[in-house]
């Protein structure tokens, strides 16, 4: 698998744009002292997902890195 078919198989999946909100949410607001910032990465990361789900759901996405 080379890098553009990993940047296409991530961007395809969401995950490019759900860490590039967790990124850009985490910048505008911080993150709360009580965790860590994995942990609160990860709460927004899921927080994403949960709200854009659909838009990804429908899609037929083949791994790039296995052999068919």
């Amino acid at each position: 698998m080379n890098k553009l078919q990993a940047t296409q198989f991530l961007k395809a999946t969401g995950l490019l744009d759900g860490f590039e909100a967790v990124i850009e949410t985490m910048v505008t607001n911080g993150w709360p002292g009580d965790t860590t910032i994995y942990d609160h990465a990860a709460y927004e990361l899921l927080k994403w997902h949960s709200q854009h789900k659909e838009e990804y759901a429908g899609q037929k996405i083949v791994n790039p890195g296995t052999k068919s």
